[in-house]
């Protein structure tokens, strides 16, 4: 799984805005990626061209709070 996690993490940081990721509700530049049963969640800041992660958990009630 930590494979697929660092590799979803390498795509995430080429390309964003890839086809498989969606933008998180209540949250402007944040958006999620699936790899499994786990989320990806990264913030997107388009002035300064960075990707950060913001979590990495099982998919679960509290998984989109930040």
């Amino acid at each position: 799984m930590k494979g697929r996690i660092k590799k979803a993490a390498i795509e995430i940081g080429n390309d964003p805005w890839h086809k498989g990721t969606i933008k998180v509700e209540g949250y402007e530049n944040v958006r999620m990626k699936r790899v499994g049963k786990y989320r990806l969640l990264y913030a997107v800041d388009k002035h300064r061209k960075e990707v950060l992660v913001v979590k990495i958990e099982i998919k679960g009630e509290t998984t989109y709070r930040l």
